[in-house]
């Protein structure tokens, strides 16, 4: 995988009060060659409070991609052929200000094949990204486990 870094930032400054906005942090999730696409799980991350995050992705991307934010990051999926090296930028703005970072990703190596594998690397990327979702998991499985009724057959 290649990863190119780049960081830009915009204020607008008004009565000579100078602002400053701290550029948002990108992390390769996960970045994998399954049988013809290149899977990635991008996270912008900001240490700033009140920002708006966004996903941009290089002009000429028409791939589908998902992204799911929260207070302080933002985690991008999407998929493309391989070969091909592919610029997201991720964008911080708070209203007066706007800071980004782009990361450049290509997928190198062999082919995985099995959507087993697929599948595990899209629920370890969403455990990663969002440890709400694991909480959420196993308090359903606890409430489900105290509402079932115990087997009377086999209670012998």
């Amino acid at each position: 995988m290649i990863q190119v870094r780049g960081v830009l930032i915009i204020c607008i400054v008004a009565d000579f009060h100078q602002e400053h906005l701290r550029t948002p942090n990108l992390t390769v999730l996960s970045s994998s060659l399954i049988k013809e696409d290149c899977e990635i799980t991008l996270k912008c991350f900001s240490l700033e409070d009140n920002v708006t995050l966004s996903w941009i992705p290089e002009d000429g991307f028409n791939e589908p991609l998902w992204s799911r934010n929260n207070s302080q990051e933002s985690v991008l999926w999407t998929s493309f052929k391989p070969n091909r090296n592919v610029t997201f930028t991720c964008m911080a703005t708070d209203g007066h200000c706007s800071a980004s970072d782009h990361l450049t990703v290509q997928c190198s190596g062999e082919s995985k094949s099995g959507a087993s594998f697929s599948v595990f690397s899209l629920l370890s990327s969403l455990m990663a990204a969002s440890p709400y979702l694991l909480v959420s998991i196993v308090l359903t499985v606890k409430c489900c486990r105290a509402r079932a009724k115990p087997d009377e057959l086999n209670t012998a």
